[in-house]
């Protein structure tokens, strides 16, 4: 069975050091891959015996075609000698792997940023998923191109369309300022966002789809808070083919880019931050 597993790092001399990984199948992997290299005397059969289970059993956990458990993670632990501290972080990452929903997810991930060592290591996409899973950290970000904007947590709770506590709206300045998502000039003046961020990878799409989930919540609002002179919201249902489909997907990427070059054109007179939700899902299997 151990020939039947292929590691991406068979050549690994150096122990993987857990803290760097966000999926703990690649973890196991590549500390399997180590103790290959480094000629060990273990392997997945041992480890498995050890561990009172099959081989079959615990390369199926690593092929991910079955969840690691917190009752077979107990059982592996002894052989991964962790540090009671790296097998916390190991079960999170566990709770991450196994997450079935997005609430589980983003409390899995959230748990997970509480590791100093996790978040001097991960710095850009810890502060992307914070800045993301909060929309009004984003509407405040937009709001510092405004002329008029103040670096002033009762203005801009003055001025958002949502309700949002004081001390969470100082919270937020206090975070966009010291991760540069806005820049605070020696004056005092707020200089307009100018940092372009980089979604990729599978915490960022986490926190995107946190992101769009408020998003549309807020939009629901909008349809009784708002006026329609200052909303706009389409719907349209359709049948379609997997044809008609790419040709819809393509015409909205074509709009998010059109929509994209008007938010670039210099503006000394913004007055409202909006947020444009483009949707397009199935309501049928097919």
């Amino acid at each position: 069975m151990m020939d039947k597993i292929k590691f991406p790092h068979s050549e690994r001399k150096e122990k993987p050091e857990i803290i760097r990984y966000h999926d703990y199948r690649e973890y196991l992997k590549d500390w399997f891959a180590f103790c290959k290299a480094s000629q060990s005397s273990l392997s997945l059969r041992t480890v498995a015996a050890k561990a009172g289970m099959s081989v079959s059993n615990l390369s199926m956990i690593l092929s991910g075609s079955r969840k690691l458990s917190s009752k077979i993670l107990i059982r592996l632990a002894p052989a991964l000698k962790l540090k009671k501290s790296e097998l916390g972080y190991l079960e999170i990452l566990m709770l991450l792997g196994n997450a079935t929903t997005q609430e589980e997810r983003v409390d899995a991930f959230e748990r997970l940023n509480q590791f100093r060592v996790y978040r001097s290591q991960n710095q850009n996409e810890s502060s992307v998923f914070r800045y993301l899973t909060h929309w009004y950290f984003v509407a405040i970000r937009e709001m510092s191109a405004m002329a008029e904007f103040k670096a002033d947590p009762k203005w801009i709770q003055s001025r958002l369309q949502y309700p949002v506590p004081l001390k969470e709206i100082e919270s937020a300045l206090e975070f966009l300022i010291t991760n540069k998502f806005i820049e605070k000039l020696p004056d005092g003046t707020i200089r307009p966002p100018s940092r372009s961020l980089d979604c990729l990878g599978g915490v960022y799409r986490m926190a995107l789809t946190q992101f769009h989930k408020e998003m549309l919540g807020l939009a629901g609002k909008s349809i009784e808070n708002t006026s329609e002179k200052k909303r706009k919201i389409l719907g349209y249902t359709l049948t379609v083919n997997v044809e008609q489909f790419e040709k819809i997907q393509n015409l909205l990427n074509q709009v998010y880019d059109e929509i994209r070059k008007i938010s670039q054109e210099q503006s000394s007179n913004a007055e409202s931050v909006y947020q444009i939700e483009l949707a397009l899902f199935p309501l049928t299997k097919g």
